[in-house]
């Protein structure tokens, strides 16, 4: 399920990403695919059990996006 919606989240377009983050206050060049990690976007989106499947799956919770921001 996981490897699906990270297929998924990677195929949308960035102004189908800008809308859904508008309402969160994030600003259009801060949600750029490279810059944000999956970690990044779950968190934000409030996707408290994709996060933990992440987690469980090994994934770094220490590891930061290019403006050195950890999630």
């Amino acid at each position: 399920m996981m490897e699906q919606f990270l297929s998924v989240y990677e195929s949308i377009s960035l102004a189908v990403k800008g809308m859904f983050y508008k309402d969160l206050g994030i600003p259009q060049q801060d949600i750029e695919q490279e810059k944000w990690k999956p970690l990044h976007t779950f968190a934000l989106a409030g996707q408290i059990k994709f996060m933990d499947e992440l987690l469980e799956k090994g994934y770094n919770i220490e590891q930061v996006d290019k403006v050195q921001v950890y999630p």
